[in-house]
């Protein structure tokens, strides 16, 4: 017999697939169950003949579809089935019975039909869905196979453990990442730039109230793991990360082989010694870079940066001065 466990927990797991979160709301009414069940190996969950009473999405574990004698497929976690029986309020038409220790959610079909009925897409996001699977700290992840502006995708949601859900979608063919985050729809919205000259490659991300809610990656799409945990925590960039962001693409604290000049915003001495050597004063680096307007810290040995030292001047005065020697003999 399977186990049954709590109705509410297995409703909420469901409904963390983005597409579906929203589908129950305006109606408190108790339209169906979600249930969470377990099978052992080679128990049946459906049998060929029974009525189309729920339609099933496996947690873990794997399945096998058979009519009589003959298996058909089988079936891991993300897929669902049963669907058919309930859309077109039919006899099963196959059996399905667990072929390892299979853990499904069991969805009735008043239910399903309602959430069918108020998102035409879903069959579209049934036909997508590759993975589904529970992560240890609890909450849902479903992968997904689609295409974004025309172009192949793979998309992973994932539900956050204070009910908002994240998303991130690679682009297959395109060095494309995209992170998007349900965050605040108050406050206001900022957008911040990152374009990299020497490879192309770029970064954008937009803030709503300070929050991070969604970024673009172009190219390389090393050291977001500070900035995607951010968006997961849901807290404001400090104006030392945002212009941190703006120079180097992360918001995380930067290194450098020879030492950072501006530690807030990531300025690196090579780049500012690039920079002054390009002719570029102080008020010009700090345009450009945001160096100096955190905590100013920095400000006086960017500005010494630019100024000759003792040590540089005094080769040049002692070959001056052998060379007046010289030329008097």
């Amino acid at each position: 017999m399977a186990d049954e466990h709590d109705a509410d927990e297995a409703r909420a797991a469901l409904e963390a697939l983005a597409v579906l979160h929203d589908l129950d709301q305006g109606g408190s009414e108790e339209v169906g169950k979600v249930r969470r069940q377990t099978f052992g190996p080679g128990e049946v969950v459906i049998a060929a003949g029974d009525p189309g009473d729920a339609c099933y999405f496996i947690l873990e574990g794997r399945a096998r579809v058979r009519r009589g004698e003959r298996l058909l497929s089988i079936l891991n976690p993300g897929h669902c089935f049963g669907e058919l029986a309930v859309l077109e309020n039919a006899p099963r038409s196959a059996t399905v019975e667990a072929e390892e220790p299979l853990v499904v959610l069991r969805v009735e079909a008043q239910r399903f039909r309602r959430w069918y009925e108020r998102h035409p897409p879903l069959a579209s996001l049934l036909g997508t869905l590759q993975q589904m699977y529970q992560r240890p700290q609890g909450g849902l992840v479903t992968i997904h196979r689609g295409e974004h502006e025309g172009r192949p995708c793979v998309s992973s949601v994932r539900q956050l453990a204070d009910g908002r859900t994240m998303m991130s979608t690679q682009i297959i063919d395109r060095a494309v990442l995209i992170l998007a985050v349900s965050g605040p729809r108050e406050g206001a919205e900022t957008i911040l730039e990152f374009d990299r000259a020497s490879d192309g490659a770029s970064r954008a991300l937009r803030l709503r109230g300070g929050v991070p809610v969604s970024a673009e990656f172009h190219g390389d799409a090393a050291g977001i793991g500070h900035l995607a945990a951010r968006m997961v925590t849901g807290r404001a960039l400090s104006e030392a990360e945002q212009a941190r962001f703006r120079w180097t693409g992360s918001t995380a604290a930067t290194r450098a082989p020879a030492g950072l000049v501006c530690p807030c915003v990531g300025l690196a001495r090579d780049d500012a010694e690039a920079m002054i050597g390009a002719e570029l004063g102080f008020e010009e680096i700090s345009r450009r870079c945001g160096a100096g307007t955190i905590c100013g810290s920095c400000r006086p040995e960017l500005e010494s940066l630019g100024r000759p030292r003792p040590t540089e001047r005094a080769p040049g005065l002692l070959r001056r001065l052998l060379r007046r020697k010289r030329a008097k003999r």
